[in-house]
């Protein structure tokens, strides 16, 4: 039973997951390394509560992402997360929300680095960690297409999580709080996972959920442009469905696919979240 329950474990460190805020820590010189493509399809709406926010031409969002997690220590672990973005501002849409066009085209930008650490509390039956990241305002605007790679301020995400291995999954429940500066509201951050093991060893089917709840307590002034194209905006909220599918390829590499999309929120796109990753370990 033990090693079933190691297995899962090991199949939930080496993917994915993690990123997600699981309460498992890497062991001291160990960690994963991850490369990941994910693409928003093109879109020109986004949620607006009951109603719909229309954006002034039709936007796609691809994001590279190089993730990186670190054991610095016994039951410490350092996260590094590095996005870079290609958006695109294309096709005029009708009856746009903000009566502003921005040019059309297309910008290759950094997004937001996210740096973090985690320490686990407790293991055995009952994991749980509490972590800390910091996501860095290293995201620009452009101002003639409006198109935002991140938003222009810090966020200080100070989370929680509790999670158990089982002998066939896991599961893991994860919540915290993002303060951030220059005007934007804080946000509640919270989430449920669970993954189970199927087909021996090797895979790993995962389905979740995750919710951003804005507190709307900011002040932001948006750039018209960036108003136009709703990236980035202030008092963004989602509850959004989460499936993954991962594979363990070989001694500690593998690949996952992930497809995400909100049923309900605020100023976020009414459009499908697709991804890919390779992922490895190392140290172990």
């Amino acid at each position: 039973m033990k090693q079933a329950i190691r297995m899962v474990l090991v199949l939930a460190l080496l993917a994915p997951t993690a990123r997600a805020g699981s309460p498992w820590s890497q062991e001291s010189g160990e960690g994963y390394a991850q490369a990941a493509f994910y693409w928003i399809l093109p879109y020109d709406e986004l949620f607006a509560g009951d109603d719909v926010f229309v954006t002034s031409r039709e936007i796609t969002d691809i994001t590279l992402e190089a993730y990186l997690e670190h054991g610095i220590a016994d039951a410490w672990t350092m996260i590094a997360a590095v996005p870079f973005k290609q958006l695109d501002a294309g096709s005029a849409v009708d009856g746009a929300t903000v009566p502003v066009l921005p040019d059309e085209g297309s910008v290759s930008a950094l997004g937001a680095l996210r740096l973090g650490v985690k320490r686990q509390l407790t293991g055995g039956a009952w994991a749980s960690a509490m972590q800390l990241d910091v996501e860095l305002p290293t995201g620009s605007l452009d101002d003639a297409t409006g198109l935002r790679s991140g938003i222009d301020g810090t966020a200080w995400v100070p989370s929680f999580s509790v999670g158990q291995g089982l002998a066939n999954g896991y599961w893991f429940a994860h919540a915290g709080v993002a303060i951030r500066d220059e005007g934007y509201s804080e946000q509640f951050r919270g989430g449920f996972e669970y993954g189970r093991r199927a087909f021996g060893d090797r895979w790993l089917f995962v389905g979740g959920i995750e919710i951003v709840d804005s507190f709307r307590n900011g002040n932001r002034t948006v750039e018209p442009t960036n108003a136009a194209s709703g990236l980035y905006l202030d008092r963004q909220e989602v509850v959004a469905p989460v499936l993954k599918a991962i594979y363990r390829a070989g001694a500690g590499w593998g690949v996952s696919g992930t497809v995400q999309g909100g049923f309900d929120g605020h100023l976020i796109a009414r459009s499908p979240f697709l991804g890919i990753a390779v992922f490895t370990n190392y140290g172990g």
